[in-house]
């Protein structure tokens, strides 16, 4: 049996054979701490949590009906995603924070000109292109290049 619900005269809610359908927005509107849990087939159990206490307000994902966050997002902040309860990924007022490596497997990074790709803590060693030249600028030490058959040096003209 089909039940239906209107409001002005235009349908909102249904029942199917399907569960039930609702027609524009599902709003929840409690006060403080609200959650919507849902599980597809019993076992995969999803949370999604608006956490309002200590005057911060976070809306967070949780996996397995709450027992680890898959992601949060902080109003007006960063983003969150985790993995297996590590955080991974965040964004931040200048960029993102990694944990971890970044696998590029399948393409290439590519920077614009006059964007460097620093390594080490002190960013000591850039490698860049100008848009004209490309630079490999060592700032600490010796840079050494090492192969353990040859190293070739291709230009139309060379310069020492």
């Amino acid at each position: 049996m089909m039940v239906e619900l209107y409001y002005d005269n235009s349908k909102k809610f249904e029942t199917t054979s399907a569960g039930a359908t609702i027609t524009t927005d599902l709003i929840v509107n409690g006060s403080g701490d609200t959650a919507m849990r849902w599980a597809i087939g019993g076992t995969h159990k999803w949370s999604i949590f608006n956490n309002s206490s200590g005057g911060g307000n976070q809306l967070q994902i949780f996996d397995n009906n709450g027992s680890g966050t898959a992601a949060a997002f902080n109003t007006n902040g960063s983003v969150e995603l985790y993995y297996d309860g590590s955080k991974i990924l965040e964004t931040l007022a200048n960029g993102i924070a990694v944990a971890g490596k970044v696998d590029i497997t399948n393409g290439h990074l590519y920077l614009d000109d006059n964007y460097a790709a620093r390594f080490g803590t002190g960013e000591d060693l850039l490698i860049y292109h100008d848009g004209t030249n490309s630079y490999i600028k060592n700032t600490t030490n010796d840079l050494t290049i090492w192969d353990d058959s040859r190293i070739r040096v291709r230009t139309p003209s060379f310069m020492v």
